[in-house]
């Protein structure tokens, strides 16, 4: 009888907790702006908002993280984090200092974080960048229950990235549509893959739009995606044959610099680059 007590308040007192958590997360709890900082050689302060919108207090613990998006040979787009040629050529997380970095958030609160960025003296021409990790998890009290039997606590914790870049001299973030070409996947669908390099020395930041065109010049479909491409990748779209009648089409991607990153940064926009690529529909 004994253990089966201990057993019930252990998965009593889970329950609970797991309740109190799903409770807690049906909410916005911690709130990061804006979700990318740049700043400047001239410029080389950044500042950020965590905002507490939960009705307990958030431990707030801040760290740098080299990482960007890439993509395997087939097109699937993954964060990598793994990268220790790049890393040293490319990451300014070691300059960075943040104000302050760590910091309990009381409810309903919001807290002003303030960057500076110091750059070695001999940096090159180019964009710089790190993810800037804001974790997050409340701050619960509880109480102590060493004399009812084991209860476990669970406590999910939330991290908020933002991007940092850090713009010196003269940058340009010119990209080239290197080849298109389209393939079968294993459920019959059609691939449009898109080869993209990176050609300047900065990070293109926009969008990518596809349109299928028919042999009449109608556009039957636009795919209007944001992109990041910091190095060679590869952007893949999806096309379900089933939706489109037998015969002749093209497909037109562009690429264009219609973001709000970078809507106040002229020397990180590029002209729009177009390629086009003719297929069938059986």
């Amino acid at each position: 009888m004994v253990k089966r007590g201990r057993l019930f308040t252990m998965w009593l007192g889970i329950i609970l907790i797991l309740l109190l958590v799903v409770s807690a997360s049906a909410e916005a709890q911690v709130i990061v702006y804006p979700t990318s900082i740049i700043a400047s050689n001239t410029n080389r302060f950044g500042t950020f908002y965590v905002s507490n919108k939960s009705d307990r207090p958030q431990q707030i613990t801040l760290s740098f993280r080299f990482g960007y998006p890439a993509s395997d040979s087939l097109g699937n787009i993954f964060m990598q984090y793994k990268d220790s040629i790049n890393a040293p050529k490319y990451s300014c997380a070691n300059w960075i200092k943040s104000y302050p970095r760590k910091f309990i958030l009381p409810p309903g609160q919001r807290q002003t974080v303030r960057m500076l960025l110091s750059p070695p003296a001999d940096l090159k021409d180019g964009v710089y960048w790190t993810r800037l990790v804001t974790n997050s998890k409340p701050q619960v009290d509880f109480p102590d229950t060493s004399k009812k039997g084991v209860v476990t606590h669970i406590v999910f914790a939330i991290d908020h990235v933002t991007s940092v870049m850090f713009r010196n001299g003269k940058v340009n973030a010119r990209t080239q549509i290197q080849k298109m070409n389209i393939k079968e996947d294993s459920t019959g669908n059609m691939e449009i893959l898109v080869h993209l390099h990176r050609d300047g020395n900065a990070p293109f930041i926009g969008n990518t739009v596809l349109q299928i065109i028919d042999r009449s010049g109608k556009v039957i479909k636009t795919f209007d995606e944001p992109i990041a491409v910091y190095f060679d990748m590869i952007k893949k779209f999806k096309i379900d044959p089933e939706n489109y009648k037998s015969g002749s089409y093209s497909a037109v991607l562009t690429l264009n610099s219609k973001r709000d990153i970078i809507q106040n940064d002229p020397e990180l926009k590029i002209k729009p680059v177009s390629k086009e690529i003719s297929f069938q529909i059986k």
